[in-house]
C-alpha cells in the first residue's frame, strides 16, 4: 500500500504523537510500504521525521521526499533526508508557479490512502483532502 500525506504548513508539534500513532497503524495493520510526503512545512517535515526514525525499527518501508522544486543551495533538504527524494519529470518539466500542485497531484495519484492535518476548511491541505475524496481514496484525518 501506498500512502500519501497532505497537512497544513503551519501544524503544531503537538500533532507528532497521533501522526506516528497513526504511521504505525499504517505499516502493522495495513501493509503499508511506500510513504510520500512533501516539503513545504511543519507538517511535511514532522511526517519526514517519523518515517526517517521507524525505518530503523520496520526495514519493509520506504519513504519519499517529492520535491516540487530543486532546492537552491542556500535551501537544501538536510543531508540525512538526500537519499529519499523525488523530484517527478512531470513536476520538473512544467511552469514553476504551478509545481506544488503538480508536485500534490503527482503524489495522490500515486497513493492508494492519504492522511491528513486538517483544522480549517481553506488552503492546499483541504483541496488535495477534498481530490482523495473524489477519486475514492481512502483518508485518515488525524485532526
Amino acid at each position: 500500500m501506498e500512502v500519501t500525506f497532505f497537512g497544513h504548513r503551519d501544524a503544531p508539534p503537538s500533532i507528532k504523537p497521533a501522526l506516528e500513532k497513526t504511521i504505525r497503524y499504517l505499516i502493522n495493520s495495513q501493509n503499508a510500504t511506500v510513504f510520500y510526503v512533501g516539503n513545504n512545512g511543519n507538517f511535511d517535515l514532522f511526517v519526514a521525521d517519523i518515517l526517517h526514525k521507524l525505518t530503523s525499527e520496520f526495514s519493509q518501508i520506504e519513504y519519499y521526499i517529492v520535491l516540487a522544486y530543486m532546492p537552491q543551495k542556500s535551501n537544501m533538504i538536510q543531508q540525512v533526508y538526500l537519499p529519499h527524494t523525488l523530484y517527478p519529470e512531470s513536476v520538473a518539466n512544467g511552469i514553476p508557479k504551478f509545481a506544488i500542485s503538480r508536485r500534490n497531484e503527482w503524489m495522490l495519484q500515486k497513493s492508494d490512502l492519504v492522511v491528513t492535518y486538517i483544522t480549517h476548511s481553506y488552503g492546499g491541505a483541504k483541496k488535495y483532502q477534498n481530490k482523495a475524496l473524489q477519486a475514492g481514496k481512502k483518508v485518515i484525518n488525524i485532526t
